[in-house]
Parts: structure tokens; sequence; C-alpha cells
């Protein structure tokens, strides 16, 4: 089982993974058709929208897990939680002058992975008080 958890994640990885830009040294992205790298950051959009950075990131660095990988809910925690330290590993390694969140969120068979650079002038992206979830919810900043 443990080898079938670790090979599921490192194909996801090899997929999403090199994805992951710095786009004018302000956003870390999922940059799947380099899009933000070819055109740079709408910052009137994303300020008239997401009111930040922090948000814009947040909404769009969602991992669904469920897109690429069908398992039972245990299984799906394990996965989570593997691919939560992969993640951990390649943004220190990629950026490592810059902090991260990484949140997953687990609700049934629905797994949710997103993560975003803390900046010190802009709010977290989730609620301080994680008790007001619903769903299994795991945070991990560095």
């Amino acid at each position: 089982f443990k080898h079938n958890v670790i090979a599921k994640v490192d194909e996801f990885v090899n997929i999403v993974f090199p994805t992951i830009q710095l786009i004018e040294d302000n956003a870390v992205l999922l940059d799947s058709d380099s899009t933000f790298r070819n055109n740079g950051l709408k910052y009137d959009f994303i300020y008239s929208k997401y009111t930040d950075l922090t948000g814009y990131e947040g909404t769009l660095n969602n991992m669904r897990l469920s897109d690429y990988i069908i398992l039972d809910e245990v299984s799906l925690v394990s996965i989570t939680l593997k691919l939560v330290e992969k993640l951990q590993k390649f943004l220190q390694t990629k950026f490592p002058d810059k902090k991260f969140s990484i949140s997953a969120k687990i609700d049934g068979d629905e797994t949710e992975v997103r993560f975003h650079v803390v900046r010190e002038s802009e709010p977290g992206w989730l609620l301080e008080d994680l008790d007001g979830y619903m769903e299994a919810l795991l945070v991990n900043n560095f």
C-alpha cells in the first residue's frame, strides 16, 4: 500500500510541480499553460476581484487530488499528507527566500491542497479560527 501511495503522489508531483512559477518576483502560481509567464500579472484585475495577491494565489493555487486520484477516504488522507510534505520541500528548495502557507482540506472523497506566499503586509488566506471550517483542515506555515 505504501509503495502505491508514493507512486501516485510522485506521478501527480511530476505533472503539477513543474508548472509552479515565480511571476514578476511577486507571486508564486500554478502556471500550466504559461499564461502568467507570457503575459505577467494583471494587477488591476487582481486587486479589484481578490483585494490582494494572497487571495489571488490561494484561489488559483488549488490542486484537487480527486481530479487525478480515485481512492477511499483513508488512502486519500495518506496521499494528501505525502503531497503536502513534497510540496513543502519543493517550495523551500525552489524559492528559499520566500515563506509559504499550505492548506489541505479533506471533505469525504474530495481533497484540495492550496498554497500561497506569506506576506507581512497582507492577511492570510484562511480564517484565523480554523474551528470555523466544517471539513478536516491541515495548515502548514513555513
